[in-house]
């Protein structure tokens, strides 16, 4: 069904090193999949991130990652 069990999801390429959003995953866990769970989890991948001079697009494109990724998996891209 489009229900989530489990998630795991790790971001890389956007710290000085690969991280585990656990937040997102709990916020994806036992949920159904929908637009505004997908939107609440992406948010949660980035919650706290902090944007230096030159790389603050990196928190939106990560926002984004998490949301096609999300799609992709639930079967709605």
């Amino acid at each position: 069904g489009d229900q989530v069990r489990t998630a795991r999801i790790a971001l890389g390429g956007v710290a000085h090193k690969p991280c585990r959003a656990e937040e997102a995953e709990k916020a994806l866990t036992e949920k159904q999949m929908s637009a505004d769970v997908i939107e609440s989890a992406a948010k949660q991948a980035v919650a706290g991130a902090k944007a230096y001079q030159y790389n603050s697009f990196k928190i939106e494109m990560a926002k984004q990652g998490v949301i096609r990724a999300m799609q992709i998996a639930g079967g709605a891209a």
